[in-house]
């Protein structure tokens, strides 16, 4: 599938490891982090549909209702609470944001 990124930082943290935007900034220090996240963007190209995504069960992907609705997340650590956000089309997923939610999940 063809990805592109709504977010320049986005696109920096895939290609450099690493981005300046403050939003971001303590998740390019986690290499950890960047790896998977690098691994997630790297799932989704590799994808022939929007169902290869769907079946990898480690990124519990999810269909977003309510005020996130027409978009799709994934989780890009199972056990942590970022979810990327991203717009799902025919042969295109567009990269929205990471949701940082500390809440989400019944975390706190």
């Amino acid at each position: 599938m063809i990805v592109e990124f709504k977010d320049i930082s986005l696109s920096e943290l895939y290609q450099t490891g690493r981005t300046k935007d403050k939003a971001y900034k303590s998740l390019s220090n986690d290499t950890n982090f960047v790896n998977k996240y690098i691994a997630v963007i790297n799932s989704f190209k590799a994808a022939t549909s929007i169902t290869d995504i769907a079946n990898q069960g480690r990124l519990k992907y999810e269909k977003l209702k309510y005020n996130l609705s027409g978009l799709s997340s994934v989780r890009i650590i199972y056990s942590r609470v970022e979810r990327l956000i991203f717009r799902e089309e025919d042969d295109k997923i567009t990269v929205t944001m990471i949701e940082i939610d500390r809440t989400h999940y019944g975390k706190i």
